[in-house]
């Protein structure tokens, strides 16, 4: 089912968390089944080329855990992810305890070319959109909406349109 958000009479659905459609009759929640999985994503009206593969893969990985939320097992995430890459062509460079600052100057620093977020994740029901939880220096939760974070992305091409250099 694609929304459009043209038509007055269900625009408001685009607010709505799809990941919390509901059969009453059954119990179930839709996004749960992998026969009615949930996909967010932009059109975009501008066609997406394919990226060359660059001859190291570079994954940025921030890692937060604020106080205030249930503790993730995030050394066993980051032993699982060193394990999967472990064998390819790819350095991945860590950011603990990462707040959105960090993330900027961490991409500042080093050329990325995948963003992995390790970390909670929520929605802000009364601004109506998805948010992920930076770590402020003291451990206190730095709620990032998603459009912040695609604009503070958007900022450093090499996440944007995969502008690749050879390191």
């Amino acid at each position: 089912m694609k929304i459009q958000s043209s038509d007055p009479r269900i625009a408001r659905l685009e607010t709505l968390p799809g990941e919390l459609l509901y059969r009453p009759e059954t119990g179930d929640y839709l996004g749960l089944s992998r026969l009615s999985p949930v996909i967010r994503y932009l059109d975009v009206p501008r066609p997406v080329l394919p990226l060359p593969r660059p001859r190291i893969l570079r994954i940025l990985v921030a890692i937060a855990n604020p106080r205030g939320f249930e503790p993730l097992d995030l050394e066993k995430e980051r032993h699982l992810i060193e394990k999967a890459w472990a064998s390819q062509s790819c350095e991945l460079v860590m950011l603990e305890k990462a707040s959105a600052h960090a993330l900027r100057r961490a991409m500042t620093e080093k050329r990325c070319h995948v963003l992995h977020f390790m970390g909670h994740g929520g929605f802000d029901a009364e601004e109506g959109v998805g948010q992920i939880y930076f770590e402020t220096p003291e451990g206190r939760p730095e709620p990032v909406s998603g459009q912040a974070l695609a604009t503070k992305l958007k900022r450093f091409p090499f996440f944007a349109t995969g502008l690749l250099e050879r390191p």
